[in-house]
């Protein structure tokens, strides 16, 4: 995970992954100015692959220090090896299926692609490349990332990232539409979960936790409905993805929010309601189980017209969402646009975990992510409050993040 505050001081470059192309041309010389001081390594199975490249680098500023791997179902056990630190450590990579591996040990990923909407957007990386301008903004520090994940740690970027995914009706092939997404959520199994602002804001907030939250959420969304209305066109109505009828609206709280007083006039969250109980997603099974599980449990309340923007927080199968736009399509919108405030992540399996060990000297514990009741700036405070009060700025407790052995329980 990239880890904001924590300086990259060494590359991996994923070989046998990894296109010639981008050790030549305008690729290469975005490169030679930014790594050619840094610690390069080139992670390989095949001597062949290793030869063309070292072939085309011989005479360049960059130097790549050769790592062979020949298991592949283990690629990266020989990394594990070396004396690097991981944390400080960024792996470059054209395979997403990498990228999972490589956050295993906790590795921090740039993934070269040029259509981010094919991916799959449960196994995101750090971040993504589509062009030689994006690896510049990214090595100059304008580009870090996901733009809600970084608005969400209070961070002072310049750009950040907006996902558009294309999205179908796991049940009816012929529904489609496009899924706006700003930035990823961690389950709690997941060790970054513990030090991920945009998760834990939407969770504290699905809890009815902190109005300052809900305020830094809303203000979020209402930059997202600003990018679809540049990139997506116009739109005549937002809606929410409605809560079970025991359950708070909290979307409909966020839309409604005093910062999104200029989309006022396209908001209705009466919309839609559910018509029947349904079991939670999670314990309904595979993708096409969670489609079975909510269909035909939407009704729509009146008939709508022109483009529709769905509103939910977060999006895992996108199953639920999906059965809204078919019910909103039936009622009469020409075009539906999905907004999530972040993409559900597969749990990553790792043998060691992050943490922050308290600075008090007479304290044992750890310190754990807060948020300020007023203003939702996120800060670390010790776990054993109110015994210890130990805390420290955000990116102060980043800078401090190091690795210990996960602790498992039966």
């Amino acid at each position: 995970m990239l880890i904001y505050n924590q300086e990259i001081n060494n590359y991996i470059f994923d070989l046998e992954h990894f296109d010639v192309k981008y050790f030549e041309g305008e690729y290469f010389e975005v490169f030679k100015k930014f790594i050619s001081d840094k610690n390069c390594y080139g992670l390989y199975r095949d001597d062949d692959t290793w030869n063309v490249i070292d072939k085309i680098l011989i005479k360049s500023s960059i130097t790549l220090i050769p790592i062979n791997y020949t298991d592949y179902e283990s690629p990266f056990h020989p990394i594990l090896e070396m004396d690097l630190k991981i944390l400080q450590t960024m792996f470059f990579t054209e395979r997403q299926a990498n990228v999972i591996r490589a956050h295993s040990i906790h590795l921090s990923t740039l993934l070269f692609t040029n259509d981010q909407s094919e991916l799959d957007r449960s196994k995101l990386p750090d971040c993504y490349i589509n062009s030689p301008e994006t690896l510049e903004l990214f090595f100059t520090g304008k580009l870090r990332g996901y733009f809600n994940e970084l608005l969400t740690c209070n961070y002072n970027f310049e750009l950040g990232t907006i996902n558009t995914f294309n999205l179908s009706h796991a049940l009816n092939n012929d529904i489609k539409t496009k899924l706006i997404s700003g930035g990823r959520y961690f389950t709690s199994a997941d060790t970054r979960f513990h030090i991920h602002p945009l998760t834990k804001k939407i969770l504290a907030f699905k809890d009815g936790l902190g109005e300052g939250i809900g305020n830094q959420l809303s203000t979020i969304l209402r930059s997202n409905l600003s990018f679809v209305k540049k990139h997506q066109g116009d739109f005549n109505l937002i809606t929410s993805v409605p809560a079970k009828p025991e359950s708070i609206d909290r979307i409909s709280i966020l839309l409604n929010n005093e910062n999104l007083a200029e989309f006022r006039q396209f908001v209705d969250c009466n919309i839609l309601y559910v018509n029947s109980s349904y079991k939670q997603q999670k314990d309904a099974g595979d993708w096409d189980s969670r489609a079975a599980n909510v269909n035909g449990v939407f009704s729509i309340k009146k008939e709508i017209s022109g483009h529709v923007i769905l509103v939910d927080d977060i999006v895992t199968s996108g199953s639920t969402a999906m059965e809204c736009v078919r019910m909103l399509e039936e009622a009469g919108a020409e075009k539906v646009t999905i907004i999530a405030l972040a993409s559900m992540q597969s749990r990553v399996e790792s043998n060691s975990e992050l943490h922050i060990s308290c600075n008090d000297t007479s304290c044992e514990g750890d310190l754990k992510l807060r948020f300020n009741s007023r203003d939702a700036s996120p800060f670390f405070g010790c776990g054993k409050y109110p015994e210890c009060r130990m805390t420290l700025p955000f990116l102060c407790g980043c800078a401090k993040i190091s690795l210990r052995e996960r602790l498992r329980t039966e």
